[in-house]
């Protein structure tokens, strides 16, 4: 789980500390990320805010979307390591309750919602990771070999 505005204070007080580089300038490097920030962001990233989805409604976005960003990564050369969270501390119990309330707020408001774009963007922000999504991810990643 992140720091909040954590890149705009090292940016404020150490602004050289951040660079910017093209992709391909981190060919035959290795690369750690975080596999959680990287899964969220392919469960939200869908076009007209639609989420991809099984016959039987199982959402698949951060399947096709790891996959495809991954086969950019390994097309440049850049070895991806995922690094996944551990058991939350127990101080950070407020804010996932917090989160957890939001997500359910957003997913009642999905249910009653009959304008499609707006239950669209509620459904996204019903999203949580669940044990679901993170082996979905770790078989992913294990049939890639990474």
């Amino acid at each position: 789980m992140g720091i909040k505005s954590l890149t705009q204070t090292i940016k404020k007080f150490t602004p050289d500390s951040i660079e910017n580089e093209n992709l391909y300038k981190l060919s035959g490097k290795k690369v750690a990320v975080d596999a959680s920030l990287v899964i969220y962001q392919q469960l939200l990233k869908c076009p007209k805010n639609a989420l991809f989805k099984t016959s039987n409604g199982k959402i698949t976005n951060h399947i096709t979307g790891l996959f495809y960003k991954i086969m950019n990564y390994i097309s440049l050369n850049i070895e991806m390591i995922f690094v996944f969270d551990g058991k939350p501390p127990d101080n950070k119990q407020a804010c996932i309750a917090k989160r957890k309330e939001k997500s359910n707020k957003a997913k009642e408001e999905c249910d009653t919602e009959t304008n499609i774009d707006k239950k669209n963007i509620k459904e996204k922000e019903s999203i949580r990771i669940t044990k679901e999504i993170i082996d979905d991810t770790k078989k992913l990643l294990n049939l890639m070999g990474i």
